[in-house]
């Protein structure tokens, strides 16, 4: 009888234990089993050269989307990203109205972070530094890309035309520069930019170069306000105030549109600080306007905080500044 008792036991152990492996089998029959890195980044590679056959940046950009979170470490997929994201922010930059000045600015936002992560990954990433530096002078942040541009040569020191943009851009930033501007001065220094000698290489123009031409800008840290106020103050950023009125109304600039950029240092609540920089642009707007009669439909004016300083650490008193960008839709992109 104890025996028989024994048999059956294990009997049942044995059958239970069929039945525990068989739903395991049928689970991962029927689910699979979850994929390992190594896997995930072999179809990451997969979404990548998808993503290197397309033309279309918003396809690009989907594919190496997917190529990244498959595979958070794949730096040249980072690279690419970014790649597609600025050239699609770019274009959206050249369209003159609020909303794609805005979308614009947040895909070149976005373009800056997959390039930062590439180069995290891979420091001699050299793509990745010519890239964060293009994003840069979209932005307007010239010593940020100068900055780059010279690591770019530590990587590359043979790099066509790179010491010559260096050199172009070091021409051209006005970021230090506090004296005041007659409006003779930022006509010239805006068709100076709109001058700048192209650099071809291998019969291409360079892209940056043409950039600069369509959209050149004027920085300008002497147009101060009272402390945590949109108060324009007087004297000297009146006065300032005054000469742009008169360049923005010349002859010259007839057929130009102008973005109004208002940027802080990084001082204070971010919330805060981004209301404050839009009222302050909304504020000289309305000067222009009101003093000189510039078209509300050739002004579009942008607060971005302390979110993009031109100058480190960011709390820098040279990235409070208000910036005027110089549109010329009829040049193109």
């Amino acid at each position: 009888m104890k025996r028989r008792i024994l048999h059956f036991l294990v009997y049942c152990f044995c059958l239970l234990g069929f039945l525990v492996f068989f739903s395991i089998a049928l689970a991962a029959e029927s689910y699979g089993e979850a994929p390992t890195r190594d896997e995930k980044c072999l179809k990451a590679r997969a979404f990548y050269q998808e993503g290197t056959s397309f033309l279309n940046y918003q396809d690009r950009r989907n594919a190496f989307q997917k190529a990244v979170e498959f595979c958070p470490d794949y730096a040249e997929a980072h690279n690419n990203l970014a790649d597609a994201l600025e050239n699609l922010g770019l274009e959206k930059k050249a369209i003159f109205t609020k909303q794609s000045q805005d979308e614009g600015d947040q895909l070149l936002d976005l373009a800056e972070k997959h390039y930062k992560r590439a180069i995290q990954i891979k420091p001699d990433l050299l793509a990745s530094r010519l890239g964060l530096a293009v994003v840069s002078i979209a932005q307007g942040r010239i010593p940020i890309a100068i900055k780059n541009y010279e690591e770019a040569l530590k990587i590359s020191p043979g790099y066509p035309f790179l010491r010559e943009r260096v050199e172009l851009l070091k021409k051209i930033d006005s970021s230090g520069d506090e004296k005041l501007r007659t409006s003779r001065r930022i006509v010239a220094d805006i068709k100076s930019q709109q001058s700048a000698q192209n650099l071809n290489t291998m019969g291409f123009e360079d892209s940056v170069i043409r950039d600069i031409q369509n959209r050149p800008r004027q920085s300008f840290n002497n147009i101060l306000f009272q402390p945590w106020s949109s108060v324009i103050d007087a004297g000297d950023p009146i006065l300032q105030l005054n000469e742009i009125g008169k360049a923005l109304t010349s002859e010259e600039m007839r057929s130009f549109k102008f973005v109004i950029e208002g940027h802080a240092n990084n001082v204070g609540e971010y919330d805060r600080n981004m209301r404050l920089s839009n009222d302050r642009a909304n504020a000289v707007r309305d000067y222009l306007m009101n003093k000189f009669g510039v078209d509300s439909s050739r002004i579009i004016i942008q607060g971005f905080g302390f979110s993009k300083p031109k100058h480190l650490p960011d709390t820098d008193v040279r990235n409070r500044r208000v910036e005027i960008v110089f549109v010329n839709e009829a040049s193109g992109r």
